[in-house]
């Protein structure tokens, strides 16, 4: 199937056109950089606490809003129910402004010598408070931090700027799940909650109910109430499962389940929660520096090893090409996402390598016609050469990037919001990497042939 045929477009007298484009594009995200203040990093990168929260019902837009002025964290939903949401909040900033201000007491003002001096700290966070215990080792100039159920101390009076703002982090990290539970709790109370009662909405199998259940139901109704609510939250699947609605649900699912009527009677010790936190990702502060490292150093391996590939696939001007290509679709992506200010986090740096990989094959079959032609046409010039190979590939060329554009393009309307940004990658990856082959690679070897006085390919001469 094609759906260009013995087309002739003058592609590479556009050239220069397709440069002053890629050009701008680049400065408008370069701009953006400045404008922004840099990129958008997740958690990924900046270090801080990833929550995925599933209600017992749909969560509407009033909810969200509700959530995320409380916490002052960013929150969206997902999936096809309503029902989930992720929760993220980064604590660099907060962590790093207060490890400041306390930095900036100690030299300014003097050392710590009460857990009163701490409180005069400039901007200090009131929901960290009950963090920190009013317990300073003087001999020691050490401060107590309970977070959770761990303690840890900070050296106020010794400490070093940046060990003090990772520790900072972890409190902050603490105080995040702890201001989240109780948020959560006033948005889906408990249906006949009360401490020591058993929560039928928890994760558990049908072994871990039974057993749960066993102290209050007996032997013989426990395992019946196990598999039903089992069944009921149906644990095969994330995609399906859900959590009980209220204990009107639970008992009338006991009945059904053939649980007597004092093991029904006995479901007043048990209570479903509104919502069930089904996974909590910390992500420290020197995990997300070695992330970034890490992305970085993969992309330029990548680059590295396209480059090695193609000198000895093709020639060394044809690698050069390709790596031009690749960097603009990398710059291009990267600047389109600063401009609509979207976070930068692994699964984009992913899409990236994605995207390099899709760009390159789409410049390999380019650059092979290129060389074909110049076997075949060698009393023609370079610009007809090139210009022939593109148009030659021009059908091939829409059509596979079309059907990918389509597929990522769905997962973009459709995906829902956990992949939606990782599709918009590929979406915008696809178009530029479709571009670049044709208005970046191939052009760039005129540019380099010109350069050294080789524009043209006689009979029996190859440009080196």
């Amino acid at each position: 199937m094609q759906i260009f045929t013995n087309t002739n477009f003058d592609i590479i007298g556009k050239r220069k056109i397709a440069f002053v484009i890629s050009a701008l594009l680049i400065l408008g995200g370069v701009a953006g950089l400045f404008i922004f203040g840099g990129f958008n990093l997740g958690i990924d990168f900046t270090g801080g606490v990833r929550v995925q929260v599933k209600f017992s019902e749909a969560i509407g837009a009033s909810d969200l809003t509700v959530i995320r002025d409380e916490l002052s964290m960013d929150v969206y939903s997902f999936g096809g129910a309503g029902d989930e949401v992720v929760i993220r909040n980064k604590t660099e900033d907060s962590a790093k402004q207060l490890a400041q201000d306390i930095y900036d007491y100690r030299e300014g003002v003097g050392l710590f010598k009460s857990f009163d001096d701490l409180l005069q700290v400039e901007n200090f966070p009131v929901e960290l408070l009950p963090f920190f215990e009013e317990q300073f080792l003087l001999n020691k100039d050490v401060l107590v931090v309970q977070s959770g159920s761990e303690s840890r101390k900070l050296a106020l009076n010794t400490i070093e700027l940046d060990a003090l703002i990772s520790d900072i982090e972890t409190l902050v990290e603490g105080a995040t799940r702890v201001r989240l539970t109780d948020t959560l709790a006033e948005l889906r109370p408990a249906d006949n909650y009360a401490e020591g009662r058993l929560n039928l909405n928890a994760q558990n199998s049908v072994e871990e109910y039974a057993r749960e259940l066993l102290p209050l139901l007996g032997e013989e109704d426990a395992p019946k109430l196990a598999t039903a609510l089992s069944s009921a939250r149906n644990f095969s699947g994330v995609s399906t499962m859900r959590l009980l609605g209220n204990m009107s649900e639970v008992r009338e699912l006991a009945g059904n389940a053939g649980v007597s009527a004092e093991g029904v009677s006995a479901l007043d010790g048990c209570y479903t929660s509104g919502f069930e936190v089904q996974s909590v990702n910390v992500i420290g502060p020197k995990v997300g520096e070695e992330l970034g490292a890490s992305a970085i150093y993969a992309v330029i391996i990548a680059l590295a090893g396209l480059l090695i590939y193609i000198s000895l696939r093709f020639e060394f001007a044809f690698a050069l090409g390709a790596i031009a290509a690749l960097a603009h679709d990398v710059m291009v992506t990267l600047g389109i996402f600063v401009l609509l200010g979207k976070e930068i986090n692994l699964s984009i740096i992913a899409a990236l390598l994605t995207l390099i990989g899709y760009s390159l094959n789409d410049t390999i079959v380019v650059y092979d016609r290129i060389r074909e032609d110049r076997k075949l046409l060698r009393r023609r010039s370079l610009t007809e050469i090139i210009n022939r190979a593109v148009n030659e590939t021009l059908s091939r060329t829409v059509l596979t990037s079309g059907t990918t554009l389509f597929v990522t393009l769905a997962l973009v309307f459709f995906g829902g919001s956990v992949i939606h940004d990782f599709a918009l990658a590929l979406s915008i990856g696809v178009l530029v990497g479709t571009y670049s082959s044709i208005f970046i690679a191939s052009p760039f070897l005129i540019g380099w042939y010109k350069m050294r006085g080789k524009e043209t390919v006689k009979q029996g001469g190859t440009p080196g």
